[in-house]
C-alpha cells in the first residue's frame, strides 16, 4: 500500500510528517487529509480557538505533491463541492 505525508504549515512555522500514512491511494490519501483536519479543527473548537491559517500539503513517497488546501477551505465546505481527484491546489 502506497506511504503519503501529511505537512502542515502556517506562515513560518512547519510541522512535517515524517512517518506518513498508508492509503490505498491518492484519492484515499485526500479524503484522509480532509478528515485530519476536520478534527484538528474540532479539538480547536472545543478548546474554544480557531485558527484557520494552517494548511495541509500532501505528498505521495517520492515527495510528489498530491494536493494542498487551506484549513479555511475544509472549514468553509469547499472539500464538498470539489471531486476527489488527485490534483495539486496552491
Amino acid at each position: 500500500m502506497p506511504r503519503f505525508f501529511f505537512h502542515l504549515d502556517h506562515g513560518i512555522r512547519a510541522l512535517p510528517d515524517i512517518d506518513g500514512t498508508d492509503c490505498a491511494d491518492e484519492a484515499a490519501a485526500i479524503v484522509q487529509g480532509v478528515r485530519t483536519v476536520l478534527e484538528m479543527l474540532t479539538d480547536d473548537v472545543r478548546q474554544g480557538r480557531i485558527d484557520l491559517g494552517w494548511r495541509m500539503r500532501i505528498e505521495d513517497a517520492e515527495g510528489r505533491p498530491v494536493k494542498a488546501f487551506a484549513f479555511s477551505e475544509v472549514f468553509g465546505g469547499a472539500h464538498l463541492n470539489e471531486p476527489l481527484e488527485p490534483k495539486l491546489r496552491q
